[in-house]
């Protein structure tokens, strides 16, 4: 899947604006305060960016009294539409999905989605879609909507923010990510799974024993079940992450925070492109990767060096990779020797 655009009117700072974005890489550059994490949060109100766990709050969607211009004093309604791109060999659960709700045959290789939102002061929003310039019906509609949110998307990483993902193993707290299995790496960790399940459900058995035995002293008597935790093979696995340089190897989390922070951003489009090359048909759309502030803590030298990289991996991979940035160009105007597509926000004066 691909962003070609998003319009919007009456949203926060963004009152009258349209963005068009390059199939690659790009960026969205400004000063402070110019408008520039509006617009990644408008990414979530399509796509959704929620936590994976589920103690960890998002703000996804939209509210009226929080996301009005608050300088137009009428209360003419929020209005947001999002231009995408789609293929039969990039996202072919979308379209078959598609094709199924709308009862529309889509014959071309690639099929053009409009996704429009507008939300009332009563907080009521209404969604209108259409594929290549045909509106399906209101329930087709939401159904789309619905598909897409629920997809996961959007791989979000705002570079700023602090990140919570570790474990602690020998004592010591680790960093870690996870990994996104295709269906026969889930198969085969599964059965190992359930190997693992057997062997932990006898040694309960035994403690289950053991502990009525002891419990049975008591005046009052208890019913004892000890059981393993169900599902040890998920859909996702932890692992931890260590880098080498020369010939010592350390825990990322004992990088500086500049490494840390780009090896996070590498991860996140490994694992867009996994998602990309091991999705089978039913369920393959591919994300797409949005990166808040990707310079955070880097050098300038490598600050050039990584925009550089950011534009190879969005080509090599096939990936549509967006930038946020207070460059102008997206962290590598000069030296570097290219120039990515990308847009100055002039804010509000």
């Amino acid at each position: 899947m691909r962003l070609n655009s998003v319009t919007t009117r009456n949203y926060r700072t963004l009152h009258d604006l349209t963005l068009k974005f390059s199939k690659n890489y790009c960026t969205i550059s400004g000063r402070n305060n110019a408008g520039k994490s509006c617009v990644i949060r408008l990414f979530s109100g399509l796509f959704g960016a929620g936590s994976r766990y589920p103690w960890r709050s998002a703000e996804t969607g939209f509210d009226y009294k929080e996301d009005k211009t608050q300088w137009i004093k009428q209360a003419t309604p929020i209005e947001v539409s999002f231009t995408l791109g789609v293929t039969k060999d990039e996202d072919p659960a979308l379209i078959s999905f598609i094709e199924k709700i709308a009862s529309k045959k889509i014959d071309k290789q690639s099929a053009t989605l409009c996704v429009g939102y507008s939300i009332s002061e009563s907080d009521d929003i209404s969604v209108a879609v259409s594929v290549d310039d045909d509106k399906v019906d209101d329930k087709a509609a939401k159904e789309i909507h619905k598909r897409i949110k629920d997809s996961n998307l959007l791989f979000l990483y705002n570079s700023t923010t602090r990140h919570e993902e570790f474990y602690f193993g020998r004592g010591r707290r680790r960093m870690f990510y996870e990994f996104v299995m295709s269906t026969d790496e889930k198969k085969a960790l599964e059965d190992a799974g359930k190997h693992i399940e057997r062997r932990l459900r006898k040694l309960a058995k035994e403690h289950t024993e053991g502990l009525s035995k002891i419990l049975g002293r008591l005046t009052e008597k208890y019913d004892v079940e000890v059981s393993p935790l169900e599902g040890i093979a998920a859909s996702e696995m932890p692992l931890g992450i260590n880098l080498r340089d020369r010939n010592v190897e350390v825990p990322l989390s004992d990088w500086g925070s500049g490494t840390q922070n780009r090896t996070h951003i590498l991860m996140a489009i490994l694992q867009a492109n996994r998602i990309k090359t091991t999705g089978s048909p039913d369920d393959k759309i591919t994300p797409l990767v949005v990166i808040e502030e990707p310079e955070s803590f880097l050098h300038p030298s490598a600050q050039a060096e990584f925009g550089r990289m950011l534009r190879h991996l969005s080509d090599e991979f096939g990936i549509q990779i967006i930038g946020s940035s207070g460059n102008r160009v997206g962290n590598s105007r000069g030296k570097c020797g290219w120039k990515p597509h990308g847009y100055w926000l002039a804010g509000v004066s």
